[in-house]
């Protein structure tokens, strides 16, 4: 009973994203298609990213800045890996601008570009979200600083329905994954005194033989 009553409301949910990507993607022009392709790219955003680690050596020092970005870069390789290969294998809803969706037709894409066929979650919603949360609560950001990196990583998951290869319903869902999970390894980094101090008192508790007293 359960399991029928959801089917109706996933169509629901579907049909609803459905008309909010045809609404929001409405809203272009040709003046902004090529500023919103390359706000897309990955690689557009390289000299930010240095910036932003400039900003955590000047927080941190080089040693603690080093290993903040190895838990940057575990963060987004866990959220990457979540969303693009396995939950959109499993999930397999055909991204708006796929030609084998019959929403393809009203879509506005820029460049030819239509991604891939599967587009749900949204891996650049799920990697830019990740990274200002985590930068948000590791560096302790608040007000227009913390206001200015989410409206960034806005910015990224908008464009990705300008181009017609997310809907709403994908760039959502990502970004709430992309935050959970720098919530989760932001607060291994800002706990790790606290949790090698627990590793090391489990450590040292195991009755290994060779700890054993001598007479």
């Amino acid at each position: 009973m359960q399991a029928n009553m959801a089917v109706p409301l996933i169509e629901l949910l579907n049909h609803a994203d459905g008309e909010a990507m045809l609404f929001l993607n409405s809203f272009n022009h040709t003046s902004l298609d090529q500023l919103m392709y390359t706000l897309s790219g990955r690689f557009t955003w390289v000299p930010f990213y240095i910036f932003l680690f400039v900003l955590i050596v000047r927080r941190f020092g080089w040693r603690k800045a080093l290993l903040s970005l190895l838990f940057i870069a575990l963060t987004i390789l866990l959220a990457d890996k979540l969303c693009n290969n396995l939950l959109r294998p499993m999930i397999g809803r055909l991204r708006p601008a796929c030609l084998d969706n019959p929403l393809s037709r009203w879509i506005h894409i820029v460049n030819e570009y239509r991604g891939g066929r599967n587009g749900f979650p949204s891996c650049h919603a799920a990697n830019s979200f990740a990274l200002a949360v985590y930068l948000i609560r590791t560096m302790r950001w608040r007000g227009y600083v913390m206001a200015a990196i989410l409206v960034w990583a806005v910015l990224i998951a908008y464009t990705r329905i300008y181009l017609g290869v997310h809907y709403p319903g994908d760039v959502i869902v990502g970004g709430l994954i992309g935050s959970a999970i720098a919530y989760g390894t932001s607060t291994l980094f800002i706990r790790r005194d606290a949790l090698r101090a627990v590793a090391v008192k489990v450590w040292t508790a195991l009755p290994f033989p060779w700890r054993s007293t001598r007479a």
